[in-house]
């Protein structure tokens, strides 16, 4: 009975930290660009500008894309999720 008590409150002690933990924050500076009007060039020499509004392990999420290659932007519409992978690298060029 004691066992049982001790591992349930082990378990109610776990519940609490999981539930109230805050969610961790993207590391880096990709992590600063969330809410910041951003150009993501990639590796295939096209480039993506938009309001980043999430940064994951693996990808960007860009909403208000607007593909920047040739001579006009044109735009993409909607949010536009790009692997980071696939990104050469960031710049920050202004405020949302």
């Amino acid at each position: 009975m004691t066992i049982a008590l001790q591992a349930a409150t082990l378990l109610a002690l776990l519940t609490v930290v999981v539930v109230v933990r805050p969610p961790r924050r993207a590391r880096g500076f990709a992590g600063e660009l969330v809410g910041r009007t951003t150009i993501a060039h990639t590796r295939d020499a096209g480039s993506i500008k938009g309001v980043v509004t999430a940064v994951h392990r693996d990808c960007l999420v860009i909403s208000h894309p607007e593909f920047l290659q040739g001579a006009q932007p044109a735009g993409l519409g909607g949010e536009v999720v790009v692997d980071r992978r696939d990104v050469a690298w960031l710049q920050r060029v202004g405020e949302a």
